[in-house]
Parts: C-alpha cells; sequence; structure tokens
C-alpha cells in the first residue's frame, strides 16, 4: 500500500513538471541616467523635447527633459535649456492664477536651480525673467485672496494677505493696487494712522499710480514715522 502510495506521488510530480512553462528570458535594458545613450539617441530625443517644447505638450516636455538632463553630458550646452524647458511646462501647467498653485511652486523651484547650477548660461537669464512672471502671478494669486476676505468683510484676514503679498512680491506690478486695497480695510477698520502711513508709502514709492492719487487725496501725512509693522519695506533699488 505504501509503494502504490509513492508511486502515484511520483506520477503526479512527473506531471507538473511537464506542464510548468519554462521561464521568459529577461530582456537586457539600458539603465536610464547612466550618460550611456548614444550621440544619435541624444540628438532624437533632443527633437522630440524641443518639438514638444514648440507644440505646448508640457508634459512629454517634463518627462523628455528628465529623462535627457541625465544622459547629455554636464558640459552640452543643451542641458541648461532642457532645464529651462522643464521649469516652463511648470509654469505653463499652472494656468491660473486663482487655481492650486503647486504647479507654479514647481516651476520657481526649477528655475532657480537653474540659476543656481548654471548662473552664466543664456538659459539662466532668460530664468531670471521666467522669475519675474511667477512672482507677478503669485502676486495676483494673494491679492484675489486678499479679495475674497474683504467680500466678506474679514478685513483682519484681507491685511494679511496684503501686507504679505507686498514684502514677498515687492516688484509685483500689482502690488499698487494691493496697497490701495490695504488701505480700503484699515479705512473699514477705521485706522487713521495706518491709512496715512500707507499712503505716506505710496505717494514715495507709487507717485505715478493714478489709483493711488485718488485713493490718498486729501489724506494728511503721518506725524510720526510709520513702525515697521505697519508698512512693509520698500524693494530694494527702489
Amino acid at each position: 500500500m505504501i509503494r502504490r502510495g509513492l508511486l502515484i506521488l511520483s506520477a503526479l510530480l512527473a506531471g507538473c513538471a511537464r506542464g510548468t512553462p519554462a521561464p521568459t528570458p529577461v530582456t537586457a535594458v539600458t539603465p536610464v541616467g547612466d550618460r550611456s545613450a548614444s550621440p544619435a539617441l541624444i540628438d532624437s530625443l533632443w527633437a522630440r523635447l524641443d518639438s514638444a517644447h514648440t507644440r505646448g505638450k508640457w508634459a512629454d516636455v517634463i518627462k523628455l527633459a528628465d529623462r535627457i538632463s541625465l544622459e547629455l553630458p554636464p558640459t552640452d550646452a543643451r542641458l541648461t535649456r532642457a532645464h529651462l524647458y522643464r521649469g516652463d511646462s511648470y509654469a505653463r501647467l499652472w494656468r491660473r492664477a486663482e487655481l492650486d498653485a503647486t504647479y507654479g511652486q514647481t516651476a520657481l523651484a526649477t528655475y532657480q536651480e537653474l540659476l543656481s547650477r548654471y548662473a552664466d548660461s543664456d538659459a539662466a537669464k532668460q530664468a531670471q525673467a521666467r522669475i519675474a512672471e511667477l512672482n507677478d502671478k503669485f502676486a495676483v494669486k494673494a491679492y484675489k485672496s486678499a479679495q475674497y476676505y474683504m467680500r466678506l468683510k474679514a478685513y483682519d484676514s484681507a491685511i494679511i494677505y496684503l501686507k504679505d503679498l507686498v514684502v514677498s512680491y515687492p516688484r509685483a506690478a500689482i502690488v499698487p493696487a494691493a496697497l490701495v486695497k490695504l488701505i480700503a480695510a484699515y479705512r473699514a477698520l477705521n485706522y487713521q494712522e495706518d491709512v496715512q502711513e500707507t499712503c505716506e508709502y505710496l505717494r514715495k514709492y507709487h507717485a505715478t499710480d493714478a489709483e493711488a492719487t485718488r485713493t490718498c487725496a486729501g489724506v494728511a501725512a503721518p506725524t510720526t514715522a510709520p513702525p515697521a509693522a505697519a508698512v512693509p519695506a520698500p524693494a530694494p533699488g527702489t
């Protein structure tokens, strides 16, 4: 009986062995990022990247820029432009200022890395201009948030956003409008000294702004120097 059981078990095991498929050979894959790509492949990747950037295919640009940045030698001039294209893509994916700013923040970080690592390159100079554009958009986002709180008559919250806007993005085009809105919030709370101090700031640094001139018409100059917390410091070089 025992011998018969062993024979059956042996037959079953033999059948299982015959039914098991042979393992599929693994295809060798060239590791990405070891700079082993041929010049022809790099040229092909670059042509695709350049075309995707021209056509506004931003998701494709990010993928291709990431790949080619790992393959290009450090001295290749296209490396800096690949970083620029990557930043451009994230900047374009942030379509409206009031939307989530994650793409904008990633674009800013990409441009700043380009400036840090390749400061003397032409791409870095272009990145500097792109950063100014992004800062304008960040400022608009803060301004829209302040407007929202103004509509709710939550003036203290609006003041926080407006003052942070002026401090964080002092060269943004929307700064004079933000200061005018700040005066409106101060007036709603009857903060007369803050109104005087902010008008004095506008007269000094944004004297040509028509809306600021109308807003501050008839407002007396402050009798004392404004405290640091009341009026943001001007941008360097203003």
